[in-house]
């Protein structure tokens, strides 16, 4: 999956599919500034990133997400 993510950070294209456990999905495009610190102004790490994505399908009760 990560490189998936690198893939989408060069490209600036990609999108998100969270699975739920009735197998419904809710999918989104990805914003390329999920992949910069507001602070900094420094990519992040594609680990930083995939935790995003941990914690917003968490957030929605999704059992899963693809990229």
């Amino acid at each position: 999956m990560f490189k998936k993510l690198a893939e989408i950070r060069a490209t600036g294209q990609g999108s998100v599919a969270y699975i739920f456990e009735n197998g419904s999905t809710q999918s989104a495009n990805i914003n390329p500034q999920i992949f910069v610190d507001e602070r900094s102004g420094r990519d992040k790490s594609l680990n930083d990133v995939m935790n995003i994505f941990n914690t917003t399908a968490h957030d929605l009760g999704a059992k899963s997400f693809e990229l």
